[in-house]
């Protein structure tokens, strides 16, 4: 949190947890041996975070202005969505061994991006913000190979269309278009258990920001090729 040129820099923190509910549902349909189409949707998750924002260094000029507002000691309360998903897929085994997989998937990110938020002091107020999310779609492609009835390799591409326009990035949530390539194997262990390990590598680019803070001077940079790497292990039962 910057104060201005004649202060130094302060600090927020908010810390809180919710739970929530929603639903999934999915239908998959066979149209010949080998060949599989699904359909899955998952609805939008409600959460609601509750805690007291603490500023620290903010400056007396800050802080005066803050309290004037109700914002300071105030009990803050966050509404969030989570998007809602309807994703389409297709698995067709090519042989015995090979077998190649598509999915279409559509994410709700607009309401994702609509926050309300609600303070609760001598100056009860509530501020509803609009991040211009859009929604998105991602597109992918995949292979299987299976070695023998326990090893089994998988690789994949996948795009995601971006959430945000250039113009309305922000430094919190630098969010863009993105590739992903995965590959991983799975090993079963018995007809009820299996053991996967998969690595993915995404890679988003570079991601300009032009960010307006409150006080009316810009934040402007760049996330040069910015890219994610992620190792997991998973295990998957059948009972």
């Amino acid at each position: 949190m910057n104060n201005g040129p004649l202060e130094g820099d302060g600090s927020a923190k908010y810390k809180a947890d919710d739970w929530s509910y929603g639903t999934s549902l999915g239908v998959v349909y066979s149209p010949q041996p080998g060949t599989r189409l699904g359909l899955s949707y998952t609805s939008e998750i409600n959460l609601d975070f509750k805690d007291k924002l603490k500023l620290e260094g903010i400056g007396p000029v800050a802080q005066h202005s803050l309290q004037e507002r109700g914002v300071l000691d105030a009990a803050t309360k966050i509404n969030m969505n989570v998007p809602q998903t309807l994703t389409f897929s297709i698995y067709h085994e090519l042989d015995d061994q090979w077998a190649l997989l598509a999915s279409a998937n559509w994410q709700d990110w607009s309401r994702f991006g609509e926050v309300g938020i609600d303070l609760d002091s001598n100056k009860p107020k509530s501020i509803s913000l609009d991040a211009k999310f859009k929604d998105t779609w991602h597109l992918s492609l995949g292979t299987q190979y299976r070695f023998d009835r326990r090893w089994m390799w998988m690789a994949g591409i996948g795009y995601d269309s971006s959430a945000v326009d250039d113009k309305n990035r922000t430094v919190t949530v630098p969010m863009a278009e993105s590739w992903r390539f995965g590959t991983g194997l799975t090993y079963t262990l018995d007809p009820q258990t299996e053991v996967n390990v998969s690595y993915e590598f995404v890679s988003m680019g570079d991601m300009p920001v032009t960010q307006e803070k409150p006080d009316g001077t810009r934040i402007s940079g760049s996330f040069n090729n910015a890219w994610i790497q992620a190792l997991s292990t998973s295990a998957t039962w059948r009972f």
